[in-house]
């Protein structure tokens, strides 16, 4: 149903069209009817620049309500293509996500990995530098140790000489003694 502004004795109704171009004949045939005298036709002529109103407001009516239609369509023809946009933005962007939550576990496990490689390579070298320096240590210890047993060695050849040399010295006073002894 047609709505129509109305406007009625300075007050503006809104009436659909049919009961007002249906009201408006009813008042011309009445007057119609009666006697023509002045103010009959004044009356007349109010009416009918009510009814030209009338007509001109149903055009401006029908535009009105062919262009709220026609944005109405725009509108939803934009909606539609908004709500299609964004699914989808949603399925890529969902894509995307999962995409890059996988590369993430990947290279949380792949750097876990490569930590644990670390943690043991790093446990493997403080072993074998424990090891080493416990070699070193040793091998220090038998250094030293071997040094001290050189020294005793050197001293007591030394003391073995010097004896050597007494006792060769006192060898030859018992030859020089046995020798002046027989004599």
């Amino acid at each position: 149903m047609h709505w129509l502004e109305f406007h009625l004795h300075g007050s503006i109704v809104f009436l659909p069209w049919l009961l007002l171009v249906s009201i408006t004949k009813e008042r011309l045939e009445a007057i119609s009817s009666s006697s023509t005298n002045q103010a009959n036709d004044q009356k007349i002529e109010a009416l009918s620049m009510e009814l030209e109103t009338a007509r001109a407001d149903l055009v401006a009516a029908r535009e009105r309500l062919a262009t709220y239609q026609k944005i109405a369509k725009d509108n939803e023809s934009s909606l539609a293509e908004l709500t299609k946009s964004t699914e989808v933005y949603k399925q890529s962007t969902s894509a995307e996500l999962e995409k890059l939550k996988k590369e993430l576990e990947l290279s949380t496990k792949t750097a876990e990995a490569r930590q644990a490689a670390l943690d043991e390579l790093g446990d493997e070298l403080a072993s074998q530098r424990g090891k080493q320096e416990d070699k070193i240590s040793e091998l220090t210890t038998k250094v030293d140790l071997l040094t001290k047993e050189n020294e005793s060695v050197k001293k007591d050849a030394d003391a073995a000489a010097m004896k050597l040399v007494s006792v060769q010295e006192e060898i030859d006073l018992h030859k020089a003694n046995a020798v002046a002894a027989k004599v």
